[in-house]
């Protein structure tokens, strides 16, 4: 569970917390209009509205700050590969026997993971916001026609993730400030790499033109 998700769920208990109130001073302004037209009849007496109101915030209060001291200490915290693998089979609802692959550096994780004997692929990408402790969020994954078929590139500030089934069947990325990767051309691949530009190989050392694919995909963030 992220900082916005718990924003969320406050969000949703103060968004009660008036309705509750509402109601309330509906029924108490009704019950008191009803008083005073029927000044000699009995009526139940009703706690003022702004003391059910006082109580509700108190209550909120003591349930928030336990949330607080108990839960949010606890939360799961993603690091690791280990951290992200366990978290992209749960949360995807991954099968053991498919193979996950991971590629990350102190600003994002990126995944695949596939079946060899069906071809399925599911991805996730996963981003770093700088913290001085590492915890990844998860920001997109799925299925990608661009991935199965192409390949697919997710360019971050100073850092791009790539992320194919490899179809194209690369077997090298050279990136333009000399670096060089190996990949092998017979099976999915994930990547990150420094931004700046890159080139990418087949198993011959022809250079593909990947703007030309019909299935390449790029995605930028600030």
């Amino acid at each position: 569970m992220d900082i916005s998700s718990i924003f969320l769920m406050l969000f949703a208990a103060v968004c009660v917390i008036c309705l509750v109130c509402v109601g309330y001073l509906f029924v108490y302004k009704k019950h008191i209009n009803k008083a005073l037209i029927e000044p000699d009849k009995k009526h139940i007496k009703l706690v003022p509205p702004y003391k059910v109101l006082l109580a509700l915030v108190i209550l909120l209060a003591v349930v928030g700050t336990s949330y607080a001291v108990t839960i949010i200490p606890n939360m799961e915290r993603l690091s690791t590969v280990n951290d992200i693998e366990d978290d992209v089979r749960s949360f995807q609802k991954i099968s053991d026997d498919w193979n996950v692959e991971i590629a990350m550096n102190d600003r994002i994780a990126a995944v695949i993971a596939y079946d060899n004997q069906e071809g399925k692929h599911t991805f996730s990408v996963y981003e770093n916001k700088g913290n001085k402790n590492a915890n990844y969020m998860f920001r997109y994954g799925g299925k990608s026609t661009s991935i199965e078929r192409g390949i697919r590139v997710f360019k971050f500030e100073g850092t791009t993730a790539l992320i194919s089934m490899n179809a194209l069947r690369i077997a090298a990325i050279e990136c333009h400030d000399g670096n060089r990767y190996e990949v092998d051309p017979n099976t999915p691949f994930v990547l990150v790499i420094p931004s700046g530009g890159f080139d990418v190989y087949d198993e011959n050392g022809k250079l593909i033109d990947i703007t030309q694919v019909d299935w390449y995909e790029q995605t930028e963030h600030q």
